[in-house]
Order: C-alpha cells, then sequence, then structure tokens
C-alpha cells in the first residue's frame, strides 16, 4: 500500500486485485490515503475523456493523460 501511495500520480491507473484478504486491506488504505492528498476517483472511462483521449482497441493504457 505505500509504495502504491508514493509512486501515484497525477492521472494514474491503478489496477489491485482482490485475491487476497490482505489485497482488500491494502487496496482500502490506498483509497484512504490518496483521498487525503486530494486525489479523485473516477471510472477509466471517465479519466480518458477527461484528457481527450479516445481508446483504440489493442493499446495498453497506465494513465489518463496521454
Amino acid at each position: 500500500a505505500a509504495r502504491v501511495v508514493e509512486k501515484a500520480g497525477d492521472g494514474d491507473i491503478i489496477l489491485m486485485h482482490d485475491y487476497y484478504d490482505t489485497s482488500v486491506i491494502a487496496a482500502l488504505e490506498v483509497i484512504d490515503a490518496l483521498q487525503g492528498e486530494g486525489f479523485q476517483f473516477v471510472t477509466v472511462e471517465e479519466l480518458l475523456a477527461n484528457n481527450d483521449i479516445v481508446p483504440e482497441p489493442g493499446i495498453l493504457y497506465r494513465t489518463g493523460t496521454g
């Protein structure tokens, strides 16, 4: 959780899985910490649209800022 919070930046797409109970706990910690820093959570569709990006098939998006 600490590494995700430390590395998170504007427009980043963060993908976390819920395979383990600890993963869910970590995700909740990340959300709380990033919201505390003023980050806003949106869907990937909203993120891309807000940055005038039209998603294309076969393209891997790691950020929504281009």
